[in-house]
């Protein structure tokens, strides 16, 4: 006899095709895969909420349920980068201001770097795997040393 809780994961094609698709919807208003489970839908969908636990054995086991995710991640990073796009606009509504933003610049680049793995600093370096020979030598000190010192 399993043990724990039987899965909330959808049975027939029908509904799991309306959780991928929820999903979607989700990222679509840029929200989190962590809050997926907390959702409206998923309740609509399978009678209760689940726990990001949850989720993520699903994307273990249902490999549609992985892909639905990837869609999502590009899903959501969409969503953020065309609020970005449009905090680059400007307004005139100051006379004393010739411009004025929609946002913070800044927050919206806090939010990229941790939410779509953007980072400030590309990494240019490059990786060398090569062997590096170093030759260390010691000598004893003597008293022309002590001198300089």
């Amino acid at each position: 006899m399993p043990a724990g809780r039987p899965t909330k994961y959808p049975k027939t094609q029908k509904k799991r095709d309306e959780l991928y698709q929820a999903l979607l919807d989700h990222g679509a208003k840029g929200l989190s895969f962590e809050c997926f489970g907390g959702s409206p839908a998923v309740k609509e969908i399978l009678g209760s909420y689940v726990c990001k636990d949850t989720l993520y054995e699903w994307l273990k086991k249902d490999p549609k349920f992985s892909d639905a995710k990837r869609v999502f991640n590009s899903v959501v990073q969409q969503f953020w980068e065309k609020r970005g796009a449009s905090l680059t606009e400007t307004l005139e509504q100051d006379p004393k201001r010739k411009t004025y933003s929609r946002g913070s610049t800044g927050a919206w680049v806090f939010n990229m770097i941790n939410r779509c793995g953007w980072r400030s600093n590309p990494d240019t370096e490059e990786k060398d795997n090569s062997e590096v020979a170093v030759s260390i030598s010691f000598s004893k000190k003597t008293e022309a040393d002590d001198e300089t010192d």
